[in-house]
């Protein structure tokens, strides 16, 4: 009779699942919302090389600050840019994290030239509640919105 005192009996492994399913279930928020927002913050670093990439084609083109509107109508064309101006993007939206919504040239002062550009792109698999699932990007910074 001497094993019996070592086995496990059914309430002792049952109290040892039930601490399992509390630990998992205050752990798997945190774990959701800790990988949401490592995919923004990638998103926003992407999107810093993307503005410095197209501050050095401002620097570079004399009278055409910033691509034309037609220049940049997807990723891809966006990514040519910038790696062409000094950036290392990967040219596949899926495989930079970031989903390609739209480009703008505009003009900020009223003189009739374009002298700034709206840059909008999204963070997929980020739920759209999520503050940060969209960035705008302009010359002045990346911003984080909602979607």
């Amino acid at each position: 009779m001497g094993k019996k005192g070592k086995k496990f009996i059914l309430v002792e492994l049952l109290i040892a699942v039930i601490i399992i399913v509390i630990l998992s279930v205050i752990a798997l928020p945190n774990y959701v919302s800790y990988r949401n927002k490592s995919k923004i913050s990638a998103a926003v670093s992407t999107m810093g090389t993307v503005r410095n990439a197209l501050e050095s084609f401002a620097s570079s083109c004399f009278g055409h600050p910033f691509p034309a509107d037609s220049a940049i109508i997807d990723w891809s064309t966006l990514a040519k840019i910038c790696n062409d101006n000094g950036a290392s993007l990967k040219t596949a939206e899926g495989e930079a994290g970031i989903t390609f919504m739209s480009y703008d040239r505009k003009d900020s002062n009223g003189d009739g030239e374009d002298d700034t550009y709206e840059l909008i792109v999204e963070v997929p698999a980020v739920p759209n509640d999520i503050f940060g699932k969209r960035l705008l990007v302009t010359p002045h910074g990346v911003f984080k919105q909602s979607a």
